[in-house]
């Protein structure tokens, strides 16, 4: 039945994830490459690790559809050819926004400090004082391995001994943590007694990476929370984006979507973009997505991407696959429909493909449906998602129609698509096609926690997962031909 969604959208855990765009743009390839968004650029033909590398900040630095992900392409070939500079950008590019505080996001990258780790420890072997560096940091905050100052030191000093000179400075501080953790609570322990936001704030950012003390993010909400219920705006939209994030804090879409608000209404809109990603999140509540509709309604938030649209987007959050009707059409006499599906719209040739397999208004006939939406599978999530459950659910049932289906409904947007295809891929045993749906649904699901990748994915290496993130971007890539 067109409304018979398959059972294996049901069988997997959502996933959750988002990240911050770098400025990396670095290097410019000055050869200058005719670029065509719809072929990715080092997929042609064979390149040096260095060209490849260099052209994936070209990629970067234009603003043709498919850029960041044949970036990613051309970055991930040339890591996994031992070009120790691309290993020190990949380690990067997987250990992005640690704090999980920035305001934007970057598609198809999630916080993977193993793989961050793995990357930037092959490079600073190889004497890349950024990865050696990077490193540093990470050791110094915790971040994905145990902390430790001297290991952190060790590394700087490395970085500095391989070109990096003012990484030696990072030493000093480490060295003298004990004497600076003395003078900034002398600077703001009675302030933070008395309750100056300010004060609190500093001492919050401090336990977050930013100041003398070792790296706490639990410590650091504590202050951001006394700061918001004083009031402060600025802490209340930190505190939403910590709830959202679950750092130092339980995770809570609904804490994160009150505290954001309440922040809006202290004239503080910073995180305003944040309520449209929740507001399209499946897990909110009816209660909350409500609040969000009020807020903009009042025009209390100010992000675009909010009110510009009235939010429409949320009709559709919880939409299942084959049964995605587009509703104005439902009305439309069969000849005023084929006459707008035979014009090209790929909405209405779903729609009438529909209709033809469920016999609404003529004899049921799964052969025309399928074509009506092979016609619109080229623009359409929708047709794809059908095409797969049709094929999936077909006797006998034909797994590879379905999969390949399902994947161009992930790559084209569709979040049930890449569940399914997740599924399958795994049940197929191609586990690193399968994390590469997964990082897929992590993008689609809303950019907001954590990713939640199955078990049966987390044992990936970071080379497999590397190769992972290679094929999602391919995948999508192919799409924009």
């Amino acid at each position: 039945m067109f409304r018979q969604i398959c059972a294996i959208g049901c069988l997997v855990t959502s996933v959750y994830g988002g990240t911050a765009l770098p400025a990396f743009a670095d290097r410019v390839w000055h050869e200058k490459p005719v670029y065509r968004s719809v072929e990715p650029l080092c997929g042609a033909h064979e390149m040096s690790p260095k060209k490849l590398l260099d052209l994936s900040s070209y990629s970067l630095s234009t603003k043709e559809a498919g850029a960041i992900e044949n970036s990613y392409v051309c970055v991930i070939r040339s890591a996994l050819q031992g070009y120790a500079p691309a290993q020190a950008r990949l380690g990067e590019l997987y250990r992005l926004d640690p704090e999980g505080l920035s305001g934007g996001s970057i598609r198809g990258i999630v916080n993977d400090p193993d793989a961050a780790l793995y990357w930037l420890k092959l490079a600073s072997d190889a004497g890349e004082a950024r990865a050696s560096f990077l490193l540093g940091q990470m050791y110094e905050l915790g971040e994905g391995t145990l902390q430790s100052d001297t290991e952190a030191a060790a590394c700087y000093r490395l970085a500095a001994r391989q070109g990096m000179g003012f990484a030696i400075h990072i030493v000093h501080e480490l060295e003298n943590r004990p004497q600076r953790v003395a003078l900034f609570e002398a600077r703001y322990d009675a302030k933070v007694s008395s309750g100056d936001a300010d004060a609190l704030l500093a001492y919050a950012r401090a336990y977050l990476g930013g100041g003398p003390f070792i790296y706490d993010a639990t410590k650091a909400a504590s202050y951001v929370q006394t700061a918001a219920d004083k009031g402060d705006a600025r802490a209340q939209a930190m505190l939403g984006v910590m709830s959202l994030r679950g750092l130092g804090v339980s995770r809570d879409l609904e804490a994160a979507t009150a505290w954001i608000i309440r922040a809006a209404k202290g004239g503080n809109h910073n995180e305003d973009w944040r309520l449209y990603w929740l507001h399209d999140d499946a897990d909110l509540t009816q209660a909350s997505i409500a609040v969000i509709e009020q807020a903009s309604d009042e025009g209390l938030l100010r992000d675009r991407a909010v009110t510009s649209d009235k939010l429409d987007i949320v009709a559709n959050a919880n939409r299942e696959p084959g049964s995605r009707v587009t509703p104005a059409m439902n009305d439309l006499s069969f000849p005023a429909l084929m006459k707008i599906a035979d014009s090209g719209d790929a909405g209405a040739q779903v729609n009438l493909g529909g209709r033809y397999l469920d016999g609404v208004g003529v004899a049921p006939d799964a052969t025309v449906a399928k074509t009506w939406f092979l016609r619109a599978a080229a623009q359409n999530a929708d047709a794809n998602m059908i095409l797969g459950d049709m094929a999936y659910t077909a006797s006998p049932s034909d797994a590879v129609a379905a999969l390949q289906y399902y994947t161009t409904a992930a790559v084209m947007g569709d979040p049930v698509g890449a569940k399914n295809a997740m599924t399958l891929y795994a049940k197929g045993g191609d586990r690193s096609k399968a994390y590469a749906m997964a990082i897929a649904l992590d993008d689609l699901k809303a950019r907001l926690g954590p990713l939640g990748v199955p078990s049966s994915l987390s044992k990936l290496s970071a080379e497999e997962r590397a190769k992972a993130l290679q094929f999602l971007c391919e995948q999508r890539l192919a799409h924009h031909r």
